[in-house]
């Protein structure tokens, strides 16, 4: 049985999951902690569970989605949340800048939390400019 996005589980997913683990069956859940965006919602985070204490785990540490910049950025954001491993971006060379031109005409705001998403919009909507939600 495999549970994918385990750090955003439904506690109801959590305990199937746990119960087949107990009856002998094989399990695997994967996902990252550091991805846990529904809490607030009830999910729970699979991947601390007892359940797990003694289970094989395997980090993947090396993506090809994003280049090394983005990779630079996201290790600066996982060490101030006690991350001690490393990403490593193997794909394109990416640049990463600090601000935007002020003349661009359009751009996105891009959150890693629903809630940054909801802090974004009332910020924006407070000065009077236009905001469209996307997904």
């Amino acid at each position: 049985m495999l549970g994918d996005e385990a750090q955003d589980i439904n506690p109801v997913i959590a305990g199937l999951l746990a119960q087949q683990a107990a009856y002998g069956m094989g399990v695997v859940v994967c996902g990252d902690g550091h991805q846990m965006l529904y809490r607030f919602r009830g999910a729970v985070d699979a991947l601390d569970a007892p359940w797990l204490a003694d289970a094989e785990v395997h980090y993947l540490t090396q993506s090809f989605r994003f280049g090394p910049a983005a990779a630079h950025v996201a290790n600066m954001l996982l060490h101030f949340k006690g991350e001690r491993r490393q990403l490593a971006g193997l794909g394109q060379q990416t640049r990463i800048a600090k601000t935007l031109p002020a003349d661009l005409e359009h751009w996105a705001i891009l959150c890693r939390t629903v809630v940054g998403v909801i802090e974004a919009a009332l910020a924006w909507v407070e000065t009077g400019a236009k905001i469209f939600w996307v997904g």
